[in-house]
């Protein structure tokens, strides 16, 4: 089920709460927390957003960003699906190193 929808402006603050699916891990180790650092980074220059601040737990991000164009949506769909995409390549590699050496 999606969240209502929301309003977007230019210009605008926002207080953004991105987190895993069923309450799952999106990072699990400093390596993904970078990996996720820099995915904001790209997602911020992109989209012309201003990265204001950020706390990163296990399963969820806080993030508050600035807005220079009515585009969060889009920005956060992309932001969304290349940190899954990222996270789930690195984690089905883990598994696999895990199945090859165990």
């Amino acid at each position: 089920m999606t969240g209502p929808w929301r309003i977007e402006f230019e210009a605008a603050l926002y207080h953004l709460l991105p987190r895993g699916n069923e309450r799952r891990d999106i990072v699990a180790d400093d390596l993904d927390r970078r990996r996720l650092l820099k995915t904001l980074g790209e997602a911020a220059e992109r989209f012309a957003m201003e990265g204001v601040a950020h706390v990163i737990m296990p399963n969820h991000v806080h993030l508050l960003v600035r807005t220079r164009q009515a585009n969060l949506s889009r920005a956060m769909h992309r932001l969304g699906t290349t940190c899954t995409q990222r996270y789930s390549s690195r984690t089905a590699h883990r598994a696999r190193a895990a199945l090859c050496t165990g």
